[in-house]
């Protein structure tokens, strides 16, 4: 199904159908009628919502909702409604925006990209809009605060918090001025925050000018015959020269000239062995940039006065206020835990590499001393790793992970951890957007039919190359939603054809009353498309890697049951949700699983255990040097988010960098530079960079406890599947660890809970 080019060619004899089956979704220019639709169907839920408030003001003049009074027994009911009408609301919303995103970032015909483009616009600018409807944040505040009959269940009371701390951190419970105060200072972070990404990628691209944010980059060498003696000479002379008739012009022919952050640098950094080559590609490649710096240090000073706006001390206690860690105190705790455990480990790497520059001095008789600095870690690490296998190259492991055995490989896992197995589905005409799509069904042993995985593995033109995991639809609920409450107009296909003729009515869940939503999930990734010429994808190491962590993703919305679409499957704590993908990593690495997906795409031969245990051995040197580097890039970014960011002189980030890499790293900071610039998670993940260490040493600890003896074994999937994946965000993150672990300490989530934590990472 996955190794040959024709496996995904829809029937010639079904019928032609839309995108995801939607009957009508067979042209892009249909997205303005799905948009229109939706914009509709939102208006209905929004006045049917409010309508419980005494100054009930309808949302368009034709509304067929009014003011409901409070001694009415249809108030009580409409009351008692406010969480499921409000998760039916953000549902609604996200069942078409979630396939506008995945489409803009992978459809090949342009007209669809700029469709899908259009409809995510203008539905989250609608959606903006309701993160500050001061009448749906009263009517869920009036919901929360009163006395209900049946009372309200532990699921929609942690739906309510989520939904309540989502308004407030947009500011809607501040008085008017303040508000709008917080209006402007989220607008001028965003574009200071598109600007700070921009000059991430135009850096890391060497290529600031084609990204419109400055000039290219260049970094020269002078007498770069000689810098770079012991390289491939048709590497060297692939470099542009200076000189009147070189490509830059004004400087010494002798010199020749490297972009920032090519892949030209890395090369030199890996391999050149006269090290101050390195260190002229290092210093240029992270040299101190006031206007980059500018942008960053302003995006900072913006995010401090909005967390006073909103008043609290810093945009990392804004942030962490709804996450397990809770507050920065906690973060720090966690991190210096992890450090301290960690720094005597990473040290020793940094030993072993200082060994490994004496030697190499020695041998060379030179006087270069053994001080391991940041242009010698790259170069010294592919040493040792020649030196640790010096014969690994003559075992190539590729051909033993073609998409399709890895792929098979997870089925027959989740089969052994879960009872789940993939069937391959047959695509309808239309329903895909691209012929390089595939479909499986998740089918359970018990349940049948859990979820449907379209999987767009392969590169093409225009696709972003990036691996991703696309949750199209949640599971929810929805045998009780009351569709004809909403008052659509007459013959409206309310449930926008969404779902499909597979599961109209939903699916049945063992030990949950009702009938789910059937989760819709879509993977991408950027491997090469299997041919006839050249057989199947094979894959590399890192890329089986990324196929496992994705997929944990994918069984976590899988497997996510609900109530409500909110808090389903990967919809938990931004620090919770790396959890069922970094445990994959565990499985990936075990001997025990390793027959299951490692078997040659011809012979079915499984790879040869030795073999894969020097490739695992080679990708684990020095990874308490990364864990260091992790930590510190962690607590950076707790620095940069701290009350120091509304100083009024300003703040000062290189000095923070270099102070920290002084205290905490393992190789001295390197003067002039300013690599925070470079950090583009800084942005996106603002406060919350701690959550993959935090996730790594949970999954670790419940590896240890669930899999480690017995990894493939039905009684530690299903407690992980039970106790985690089926609950989402529905259910105290730290409660499911603690169940999980065997620790009840750590349901408190305190403090101590979090220090416990940073030392499961060792």
């Amino acid at each position: 199904m996955f190794d040959s080019p024709y496996a995904a060619a829809p029937s010639a004899s079904a019928p032609p159908t839309g995108l995801f089956l939607h009957p009508n979704l067979r042209d892009a220019q249909y997205f303005t009628v799905l948009t229109a639709q939706t914009l509709t169907h939102a208006h209905h839920l929004v006045d049917r919502i409010t309508r419980v408030l005494p100054n009930y003001e309808p949302t368009f003049p034709d509304s067929p909702f009014v003011t409901l009074h409070p001694s009415s027994t249809e108030y009580a009911v409409a009351l008692r409604q406010t969480p499921k009408l409000l998760d039916r609301l953000s549902d609604v919303l996200c069942l078409v925006m979630d396939m506008a995103e995945l489409v803009r970032n992978v459809h090949p015909d342009h007209k669809w990209v700029q469709e899908a483009d259009t409809v995510y616009e203008v539905l989250g600018r609608y959606m903006n809009g309701l993160n500050t409807h001061q009448g749906l944040y009263e009517a869920l505040k009036l919901c929360r605060d009163t006395a209900h009959d049946p009372p309200l269940t532990d699921s929609e009371r942690q739906l309510i918090q989520t939904f309540m701390n989502d308004f407030e951190k947009s500011g809607i419970h501040l008085e008017s001025a303040r508000r709008q105060r917080f209006v402007d200072l989220s607008d001028e972070i965003q574009v200071l925050g598109r600007r700070f990404l921009g000059d991430v990628a135009a850096g890391q691209n060497g290529n600031a000018e084609a990204a419109g944010v400055g000039k290219t980059t260049l970094i020269e060498l002078p007498q770069a015959d000689e810098l770079l003696n012991g390289m491939d000479k048709r590497f060297i002379q692939s470099l542009p020269r200076g000189g009147a008739f070189g490509a830059v012009k004004g400087k010494p022919r002798s010199s020749r000239f490297v972009p920032t952050y090519s892949w030209e640098a890395q090369m030199i950094l890996r391999h050149a062995p006269n090290s101050q080559a390195r260190r002229l590609i290092y210093e240029g490649s992270n040299a101190y940039d006031s206007e980059r710096v500018g942008v960053l240090e302003d995006l900072l000073q913006k995010r401090g006065e909005l967390a006073g706006v909103l008043g609290k001390e810093s945009w990392a206690e804004v942030q962490l206020t709804d996450k397990m860690a809770k507050n920065p105190s906690n973060v720090m705790g966690f991190l210096g835990s992890l450090a301290e455990n960690l720094r005597p480990r990473a040290m020793e790497d940094v030993a072993t590499l200082a060994n490994m520059k004496s030697a190499e001095s020695s041998s060379l008789g030179r006087l270069t001393g053994s001080k391991v600095y940041a242009w010698d870690r790259d170069y010294y690490t592919e040493k040792l790793a020649a030196s640790l296998a010096p014969g690994a190259r003559m075992h190539p492991i590729g051909q033993f992970f073609s998409a399709g055995t890895v792929v098979q490989g997870l089925s027959r896992l989740f089969n052994r951890l879960y009872g789940l197995r993939f069937v391959p589905a047959e695509l309808r005409p239309g329903e895909a957007w691209s012929s390089d799509v595939r479909k499986v069904h998740v089918m359970d042993d018990v349940e049948g039919l859990v979820g449907i995985i379209y999987f767009d593995l392969f590169n093409r033109p225009n696709k972003s190359p990036n691996a991703a995991h696309y949750t199209v639809r949640c599971s929810r609920r929805i045998d009780n939603d009351d569709a004809v409450g909403d008052r659509l107009p007459s013959g409206w296909d309310w449930s926008l054809g969404m779902t499909g003729v597979e599961d109209f009515e939903g699916v049945r869940v063992k030990g949950k009353e009702g009938r789910f939503q059937l989760p819709l999930v879509v993977l991408t990734t950027d491997f090469v498309r299997p041919t006839v010429e050249d057989g199947p994808s094979l894959l590399a190491w890192p890329e089986v890697e990324t196929l496992f962590h994705e997929m944990g993703h994918a069984i976590h919305s899988m497997l996510g049951r609900t109530e409500y679409h909110n808090v389903s499957g990967t919809r938990c704590a931004t620090d919770f949700v790396e959890l069922p993908s970094i445990l994959m990593e565990s499985f990936i690495s075990s001997p025990d699983v390793l027959p299951l997906f490692a078997r040659h795409y011809r012979t079915d031969m499984p790879l040869p255990l030795e073999h894969f245990q020097t490739h695992i051995g080679l990708s684990n040197i020095l990874t308490n040097l990364e864990t260091n580097g992790q930590i510190m890039m962690a607590s950076l970014d707790q620095k940069y988010h701290s009350p120091a960011a509304g100083d009024p002189n300003g703040i000062d980030t290189t000095r923070i960098y270099h102070d920290l890499q002084a205290e905490m790293g393992v190789i001295p900071p390197v003067p002039g530079t300013a690599w925070q610039a470079q950090f583009g998670h800084l942005y996106g993940y603002g406060a919350t960079y701690y959550s993959y260490l935090f996730d790594r040493a949970i999954a670790k600890k419940v590896w240890s406890t669930l899999f480690k003896d017995a990894p493939l074994t039905r009684e530690g999937g299903e407690k992980f599947r039970n106790e985690v994946l089926r609950n989402g965000g529905g259910k105290d993150p730290w409660e499911m660890v603690a169940e999980v672990v065997g620790d009840e300490s750590l349901a408190k989530g305190d403090w101590n809970a979090m220090e416990k934590v940073g030392k499961w990472l060792d």
